[in-house]
């Protein structure tokens, strides 16, 4: 159903942190996004890395005042960081 509305898959290691203290960690989990509507051509296979680092902060950021200290968000930044793009997968 999901691919039909055009969701794909974020190709790149990522950790759902943990919306309050105490919980755990979700990890094998997608990060989908919905990229049919965006202008850029880029868009339809990859993102560039630093987009995707902004809608993790944005997202982040509504559960999460300190995610940036967060050592599983500091991984996925450090990633991001040293790639300019990342794959958009189809849904499988």
């Amino acid at each position: 159903m999901l691919s039909k509305l055009g969701y794909k898959i974020v190709d790149f290691p990522y950790v759902q942190l943990p919306p309050s203290k105490g919980m755990d960690y979700v990890r094998h989990m997608d990060f989908l996004i919905n990229p049919a509507g965006e202008k850029k051509k880029e868009w339809r296979d990859f993102i560039p890395s630093k987009d995707v680092k902004k809608i993790l902060g944005m997202y982040f950021s509504t559960f999460c005042k300190d995610y940036k200290s967060d050592p599983e968000y500091r991984k996925m930044a450090n990633y991001l960081s040293k790639v300019e793009r990342v794959q958009l997968k189809r849904l499988y």
